[in-house]
């Protein structure tokens, strides 16, 4: 009594973790149309060529994806001759401790829908646009691509989410 359950803590973590999720998106919206008076396609969302556009993201993952698993082994030989122990993401771990359908579900919709979108808005529709008025194009693909690779923490991933990044 008065303890919570690993399956409890989980879930918890979890949903802090969407709740940061949803609140950097709030705030963002905030910042871009209170602020600036701007719109939502001034962050690269648009239902305009929807279809369109996810394909060219799912097309373009695809032709990365021998460049994120090229960058990924060698990231793990380099760690390795090093002798670099690299801990298991915090997401791993919390997969291998869900015990229940609604738990699962939480955790999927948190790391393969909110997360990436939250991302994409906050790098590529608000920091890169940021960034860009500062430095120029190359060098702005560059430091976001370095700061969302350095935002997951995992170093033995670092290079892989750099280029992802990108």
């Amino acid at each position: 009594e008065g303890t919570f359950s690993p399956n409890r803590l989980v879930m918890l973590y979890v949903g802090c973790n969407a709740s940061v999720h949803i609140a950097a998106v709030l705030y963002i919206f905030q910042v871009v149309f209170r602020a600036r008076g701007a719109s939502h396609e001034d962050l690269g969302l648009s239902t305009r060529n929807l279809l369109k556009n996810i394909g060219r993201g799912i097309s373009a993952y695809v032709m990365c994806l021998p460049l994120l698993l090229l960058s990924t082994e060698w990231s793990r030989i380099f760690l390795k001759w090093m002798d670099w122990t690299v801990e298991r993401q915090s997401i791993a771990v919390l997969w291998q401790k869900a015990e229940s359908v609604p738990l699962i579900i939480m955790i999927a919709l948190t790391t393969a829908a909110l997360a990436p979108v939250t991302e994409e808005i906050f790098f590529r529709g608000f920091l890169q646009r940021v960034v860009r008025h500062r430095v120029g194009e190359y060098a702005t693909i560059l430091i976001t691509a370095v700061l969302f690779a350095a935002v997951h923490r995992n170093l033995q991933y670092f290079l892989p989410l750099a280029i992802l990044g990108a």
